[in-house]
């Protein structure tokens, strides 16, 4: 075997040249990311330096981006509940003032210059508190709930006008939900009164035109849609008809009918006054069943578990009211008196309000909301009626018939024959005493005595007037006024005395049901005694301040009384507002911790270690100093070079 030379490779000098200039391009490249290192701070300067890193950055920089926000938001808050806690502070030392004066003028020794000089003191402090209550915090109102644009109060109509609304200021402090960081003008001063409440269920009537979503359903958890099984037993059998789509009553029963159709079953649904009637072929019996964990048919009021004859009716469904909900809907589909409309007073003016053109009961309520008395009318939490609130502290609000019976008819009639007499007077009710209470002397000169032993509400006061009269052999009847508010006493004696009541046993009865004021001609009205007004802070003053002006002792005492109660609820409110700023507090020391937490696994993925960034960059420049005196020879070409 011979031997053969190795061959020698050549290379040439433009490859050289190339491989050299290709080197000096990756150490460049190597020198310069080490650098760019060093003066960011960062490891990950491009996505591909590390893919992977890169995504968990990006997550983690979107996780910091959220806790930001989040804990901004805490700041808010945090300041928002101390300014409200400094703002319920100042309110505190205004009821103490309050409370002081009126302590000072009840007893003896003060007379009425002195007290007319302390109503002074009570109005500036009625300004003092309508200040506080219009605080603000950066732009946002303190106490005006969700409406915080605008300053709440308003001095207007003789009283506090309370223009907020009743819903609570939220923010997302947490990550998990909103946190309430704000207590309302209701909340805090008491801005709104009791409801006239819709004592009078309205009933809307059923029809294919329903909302579902409307409905309270047959077990008053509303209806859950889904699918329902249906068995014509001796029949077709079973077939199932899928409601999940379904939005009105019509769409329920276009569902069943289709599916009954397709299966070939005699099964035809249709909407009664009270909810869904299934008939059925009198040969067979039906059976309906809620597949699996479903409820539709429960809620629809058709769940029938044991075959049974048609026709099958569900129970009522509820209807509930809506703003949509025609008013000729209303009470069962009859609709209510529109004719006459309402009277509403408040703070001593009077507006009839006119339905006659109400299609809807957003009509109605706007209606009434538009009189500009400082009433606020909305339909009731569980959808059954309409209740009518006074945003307007110092005044007294009435709702009445204006000659027909609208008022009854919506069930906002402030004093109506279902009304207590315990919640009469504000609360004070009727005294009575042994024996009969009162006497009604009529314009023939007879008398009509009234025990109101037992009498409970309105209705068992006219029962018992008109019970004595007629026993007394007295044409004189009882009832509610027609216009107005009140209750009225009709004399038919046609006598040419004075009818009037008188009291009797030392009762208080008369006043309490407001029969102490003089008649017209045939007919007494009472005095309204179904008082309806906001019960807070500047009702109290307003009251204090007119007790005062007036040197009426027992306004004097009565208004101390409510100043404390008031306190109590100031208390109450201001333990509300700490524990909403250590709640925020709380939270905020835990975004702090949780931001801290995510800064250090950033850190971890993305910032560069400076001793490994040093290291390859000295590694670099050792290499590209190299390569370069490399390079530098090898450049170093001479004839030879060329001829191997």
């Amino acid at each position: 075997m011979s031997i053969q030379a190795i061959r020698g490779m050549r290379v040439s000098s433009s490859m050289q040249s190339q491989m050299l200039l290709e080197q000096m391009r990756t150490n460049m490249l190597q020198l310069f990311g080490s650098q760019q290192q060093l003066s960011t701070g960062k490891r990950l300067l491009v996505p591909s330096d590390d893919p992977a890193g890169a995504a968990r950055a990006l997550n983690l920089n979107s996780i910091l981006e959220r806790q930001g926000q989040l804990q901004r938001n805490a700041d808010v808050a945090d300041r928002f509940a101390a300014a409200t806690e400094s703002a319920l502070v100042d309110v505190r030392d205004v009821l103490n003032q309050a409370s002081a004066i009126a302590s000072q003028n009840a007893g003896v020794p003060a007379d009425a210059q002195q007290r007319a000089a302390s109503a002074g003191v009570v109005k500036g402090l009625i300004e003092q508190l309508l200040t506080v209550a219009n605080r603000q915090q950066n732009g946002i109102y303190l106490f005006a709930g969700q409406t915080c644009d605008k300053p709440p109060f308003e001095e207007a109509l003789g009283g506090v006008l309370y223009k907020g609304d009743t819903s609570n200021l939220s923010v997302n402090v947490d990550g998990t939900g909103l946190q309430m960081i704000s207590l309302t003008g209701e909340q805090v001063f008491g801005a709104i009164s009791a409801e006239v409440r819709g004592w009078n269920p309205l009933t809307p009537r059923l029809d294919q035109t329903v909302r579902l979503a409307d409905l309270r359903g047959a077990g008053g958890e509303g209806v859950r849609l889904g699918p329902i099984d249906i068995q014509e037993v001796g029949g077709v059998g079973s077939f199932r008809v899928d409601l999940s789509r379904a939005n009105t009553l019509g769409d329920v029963v276009n569902a069943i009918n289709a599916a009954a159709g397709n299966a070939g079953a005699s099964v035809n649904a249709s909407v009664t006054t009270g909810g869904l009637q299934l008939a059925v072929n009198p040969a067979f019996t039906l059976q309906v069943t809620d597949p699996g964990q479903g409820t539709a048919a429960l809620d629809l009021g058709i769940r029938q578990a044991v075959p049974a004859a048609g026709p099958l009716v569900s129970p009522y469904l509820k209807p509930k009211v809506t703003l949509t909900t025609p008013v000729a809907y209303l009470q069962s589909g009859s609709g209510v008196d529109q004719s006459s409309g309402l009277l509403i007073s408040n703070a001593g003016k009077t507006v009839q309000v006119d339905l006659s053109g109400a299609q809807t009961v957003q009509d109605i309520l706007n209606a009434i909301n538009g009189t500009g008395l400082g009433v606020m009318a909305q339909i009731n939490e569980d959808g059954t009626g309409i209740d009518v609130r006074s945003r307007l502290s110092g005044s007294q609000l009435s709702i009445g018939e204006a000659g027909g019976l609208t008022a009854t008819w919506l069930g906002i009639r402030s004093l109506h024959e279902g009304t207590t007499l315990a919640s009469l007077n504000e609360g004070r009710g009727v005294g009575t005493a042994a024996g009969a209470d009162f006497r009604i002397v009529a314009k023939s000169g007879a008398n009509v005595d009234v025990d109101l032993d037992g009498a409970r509400t309105m209705a068992d006061v006219i029962v018992k007037i008109n019970a004595a009269a007629s026993g007394a052999g007295v044409s004189l009847t009882a009832s509610l006024a027609t216009t107005g508010n009140g209750l009225r006493l009709s004399d038919g004696t046609g006598g040419a005395g004075a009818l009037h009541v008188e009291r009797l046993s030392g009762s208080a009865a008369m006043d309490g049901l407001g029969l102490e004021v003089a008649a017209t001609g045939s007919e007494l009205i009472s005095r309204h005694v179904s008082i309806v007004r906001p019960s807070g802070t500047f009702t109290v003053l307003e009251d204090l301040w007119s007790a005062l002006s007036s040197n009426d002792t027992a306004g004097i005492t009565a208004a101390g009384e409510k100043l404390s109660g008031l306190l109590q609820g100031i208390g109450t409110a201001q333990g509300q507002a700490g524990t909403l700023g250590q709640q925020v507090a709380a939270q905020k020391a835990h975004l702090g911790d949780a931001v801290l937490a995510s800064k250090s696994l950033l850190s971890e993925v993305q910032d560069a270690d400076y001793t490994e960034a040093i290291t390859r960059f000295t590694q670099a420049q050792t290499i590209l100093q190299a390569n370069m005196m490399t390079g530098s020879r090898l450049m170093q070409l001479s004839l030879l070079d060329f001829l191997r």
